[in-house]
């Protein structure tokens, strides 16, 4: 038997437990797609934030920049520090220690960061989701992490990318998001407003 965070036990019955959490949460099909212990764990998170899964929210609730800049919560890179390095894995319970992430700012200078954009939640976090063009591959589609911090604090407060490391909350390119988050704080950038998922 296994457990998540201190609330969800998986075990012979796990893929029932995941459907009753389910059952109020629409999902993405990517998010549909994980295993049993991973798609609880990502309804924890949902559940955390408050919020919808951020790969099905429509368009129109989104705010880019420059309309985000007011938005942008106060994240600076010793907080990207904390949620690399010195946090621990719900599912693990060990540190991440994701120390080779800490470069992730070479996609911010390599302009693989095709747009942002932030979901004000009326709890006082922000979601923040970003179109990435893979680093080994340009043809595939792109990578869509996503962030939530607090407004007030800049502390980030759960994490997933689409990727297949996404599900240890702190890829590379989240590790970019979260940077991309620190540049907009110093400087507003103006990055294409296209649609993302």
């Amino acid at each position: 038997m296994e457990t998540i965070g201190n609330t969800i036990q998986i075990g012979t019955y796990g893929n029932r437990i995941v459907e009753k959490m389910t059952e109020n949460f629409k999902l993405s099909s990517h998010s549909n797609s994980l295993g049993v212990l991973e798609k609880a764990r990502y309804i924890e998170k949902l559940k955390l934030v408050q919020c919808y899964c951020p790969y099905i929210i429509p368009e129109n609730f989104w705010k880019y920049s420059p309309a985000l800049a007011g938005f942008i919560p106060p994240t600076n890179k010793e907080e990207i520090f904390m949620h690399l390095i010195v946090k621990h894995s719900p599912l693990t319970l060990e540190q991440y220690r994701a120390f080779k992430n800490l470069e992730a700012e070479k996609y911010l200078e390599r302009q693989w960061v095709k747009c942002y954009a932030g979901l004000p939640l009326p709890n006082g976090f922000i979601v923040v989701k970003a179109k990435l063009t893979h680093s080994q591959s340009t043809n595939d589609p792109p990578l869509l992490p996503w962030s939530a911090l607090s407004r007030d604090h800049g502390q980030v407060i759960a994490t997933h990318c689409d990727c297949i490391a996404g599900l240890g909350e702190v890829c590379f390119h989240i590790a970019a998001l979260l940077y991309l988050i620190v540049e907009a704080n110093i400087r507003l950038i103006n990055l294409p407003v296209t649609s993302l998922p």
